[in-house]
């Protein structure tokens, strides 16, 4: 295949959302010290209230780093807490959650548009694009098909919270994968950029690719975990290409 491999969830089992975040626990009694009204940081932590509210990843990934920044040398546990107590749950929680589904700013679900097709999906000759095999579309260059956002965008100190997430997430996938797989097999025929089927094989496609990720990144602990991403990766191309052909 000539994209990079992983799944999100329009085909997907566990219904996760990109754009938002779930809802999160309440934090752990004893909130420090507020800040005084009025200050930097007293403003930067309604900022912070407000993204939290409208739930959306992009406003509390934004939120966040500018509470980093006013807060300087407060240590992150600090801040934690701090910002626990404006929003009244864990706040911990809610950023590492944002940022583990925070997207790539360079295209849509992991995929760009067939540039030998021009997104169509077929030749001049009204046949299968070889490019793209009939999709439309091709894996995102930026992000290597994984729809993640960069991880330079990921502020250090909750890097492994980050990872550990995303992690958890595709474990919850990879339990759908027959279901994907059997409907991979129903609309194999279909050509073009909208269709089920452009959608199943960017799942897979994207599943594959947030798997390599995070191998990449030695941040799948050694076990049966391990093995077993280990054997979806080596076999999500073969099941791609023998469902879509």
């Amino acid at each position: 295949m000539p994209w990079g491999y992983a799944v999100d969830n329009r085909w997907t089992m566990n219904g996760s959302e990109p754009d938002k975040t779930p809802s999160p626990t309440p934090p752990a009694a004893g909130p420090p010290e507020s800040p005084a009204a009025g200050s930097p940081i007293d403003k930067a932590l309604a900022e912070f209230a407000a993204a939290a509210a409208e739930r959306q990843v992009e406003a509390i990934c934004a939120a966040y780093q500018h509470l980093r920044k006013v807060a300087g040398a407060a240590g992150q546990a600090r801040l934690f807490a701090m910002a626990s107590k404006a929003i009244g749950a864990s706040a911990e929680e809610m950023v590492v959650s944002a940022y583990a589904r925070r997207p790539c700013f360079m295209c849509k679900d992991g995929m760009t548009p067939c540039e030998q097709c021009d997104g169509k999906g077929t030749t001049l000759d009204n046949e299968r694009c070889p490019l793209c095999d009939g999709l439309g579309d091709v894996g995102c260059p930026f992000c290597r098909g994984s729809a993640w956002a960069e991880r330079g965008t990921v502020p250090p100190d909750i890097l492994q919270q980050v990872l550990r997430a995303q992690l958890d997430n595709i474990k919850r996938d990879v339990t759908g994968l027959p279901k994907l797989l059997s409907a991979l097999r129903t609309h194999k025929d279909e050509v073009g950029p909208q269709t089920a089927r452009r959608e199943i094989v960017g799942s897979l496609a994207r599943l594959g690719a947030r798997i390599t990720d995070l191998f990449q990144r030695q941040a799948v602990p050694q076990g049966p975990e391990y093995n077993l991403l280990q054997a979806v990766l080596a076999n999500i191309g073969k099941l791609v290409k023998s469902g879509a052909s």
